[in-house]
């Protein structure tokens, strides 16, 4: 059923423009994910050769000053002052003798008038010690890194020679535009080569054939999947067969209830008709049998008018008025109806609580709680009681309904809400029960899409709550 108010609502809503999200695809994740592997690995190994690369040049640094500290060591042991002399001018990296005292007597590139004393230095101290030693030291600026090479003479003097290369920071700022352009490159080319391989990837899970699952070539981690897949569409075989078969039973049913239904009365109508027009019953037994069929038909009458209301429940598409519905009201109206039945029944009806408000159907909900009120009393005790309540319950609205009657057993519990089910079907006939009551109620009870809970023992009465 349509909700008008609904209707209404939706169309005072002001709408807003939301860009709606990209669409996630195992595609799209993939190729993503893929592009940033290579641009990480580009990074990574570009880094890495460029350490490698410092750390060889490092090296090759090192080995070379140690070699040329030979060659000078043997011209200075041959030839002194002389061969330093002739060679400072010529010479890239910077030589410097000291005395045994740690007083530098020559430097190629400073006055020695200014330097300090070089007993403390690593790289003499070393050598004095172990004939050579070795130190690296950084400028203030961290762009540029000296290398100290020193050996023992045969006098006791220490010929030390040093070198400057630049840092590694400086050296990776020197190539860091090549980089970038050969990253750049081969980034484009992985994504290209990311792109068509993910396609080639993604191609047999695109082109799978759900409708049969196991027809499938594809990569072994999905096969559990198709699995699932398999069995779940044939439990969805198996409940569509169950489902289609269970309504098609519960149509013969139906067709068969009401058909048995209204053969009832109709045969009591027609016979005692016949009867009568036939002349053969006495004047003294005319309104005997008029009430009879006076009886019978108010009888098809009620069971037309419940099917009726069922239809309408179960019709979807129907539109019907939502409005604010006063559950106390409408339970005063319904035991106001219904005082001469519970009078001639001999049961006292108590209504309390206070006025609870829900958005409904009026006419529904009137519906639903006549039939519960009805039926409690119908099958309650002489001298018996219902108890009606209405209250809120952290924000559920509840109408509960408790009678001191027959009750029910436990295995028609779950029946009672069946269309034309009746638990004493004698005691259902007595009382002019169509068995169509707590059907209607279920229906509206769905229609508004509250629930219903039960609490019955046999002899003991019955507790019907309904929540909204």
């Amino acid at each position: 059923m349509k909700n008008r108010d609904n209707d209404n609502y939706q169309n005072n809503i002001t709408y807003e423009v939301v860009n709606k999200p990209k669409k996630l695809t195992i595609k799209n994740m993939m190729f993503r994910k893929m592009s940033q592997a290579v641009a990480l690995a580009i990074f990574l190994t570009a880094f890495l050769c460029t350490v490698f690369l410092y750390k060889q040049y490092e090296n090759s640094i090192k080995d070379s000053i140690t070699s040329e500290t030979g060659y000078i060591k043997t011209a200075v042991e041959l030839y002194g002052m002389d061969y330093l002399n002739s060679v400072e001018a010529n010479n890239e990296n910077r030589i410097t003798l000291i005395n045994s005292q740690g007083d530098a007597i020559f430097d190629s590139e400073a006055d020695i008038e200014k330097m300090n004393n070089h007993l403390n230095r690593k790289e003499v101290a070393e050598a004095i010690k172990d004939g050579e030693g070795f130190d690296e030291r950084k400028s203030d600026t961290l762009s540029v890194k000296t290398f100290y090479y020193a050996v023992l003479l045969k006098d006791g003097s220490i010929l030390r020679v040093a070198t400057d290369m630049e840092s590694i920071l400086v050296t990776i700022l020197n190539v860091v535009l090549y980089i970038f352009v050969i990253g750049i490159i081969v980034f484009i080319i992985g994504d290209i080569i990311s792109y068509f391989t993910v396609k080639k990837i993604v191609n047999p899970i695109n082109n799978l054939n759900l409708e049969n699952p196991e027809n499938n070539h594809v990569y072994e981690e999905i096969r559990p999947l198709l699995k699932k897949i398999v069995k779940q569409n044939e439990f969805i075989r198996e409940q569509t067969i169950t489902e289609n078969e269970s309504r098609e039973q519960m149509r013969r049913e139906f067709s068969a209830n009401v058909s048995h239904e209204l053969k009832t009365p109709l045969t009591s109508i027609t016979g005692y008709a016949e009867l009568m027009k036939s002349g053969m019953v006495k004047d003294a037994d005319l309104t005997r049998f008029s009430e009879i069929i006076y009886a019978e038909a108010t009888r098809m009458t009620t069971l037309i008018e419940d099917i009726i209301k069922i239809s309408r429940l179960d019709e979807e598409g129907t539109t019907v008025e939502w409005t604010d519905v006063d559950l106390l009201n409408v339970a005063k109206s319904v035991v106001e109806r219904l005082k001469f039945s519970s009078q001639k029944r001999n049961v006292t009806v108590d209504l309390t609580g206070k006025n609870t408000v829900i958005r409904g159907e009026e006419y529904i909900v009137d519906e639903i709680l006549y039939n519960l009120v009805e039926n409690a009393i119908k099958y309650n005790c002489d001298g018996g009681k219902v108890y009606i309540r209405v209250y809120d319950d952290n924000g559920k609205k509840l109408v509960q309904i408790r009678d001191t009657g027959i009750g029910i057993d436990e295995a028609d519990q779950k029946r009672v809400f069946e269309r034309f089910y009746r638990v004493d079907k004698s005691h259902s006939r007595s009382i002019g029960g169509t068995g169509l009551g707590l059907s209607i109620v279920k229906h509206g009870v769905l229609f508004h899409k509250a629930s219903i809970e039960m609490e019955s023992k046999l002899g003991e009465g019955t507790t019907i709550r309904v929540i909204f």
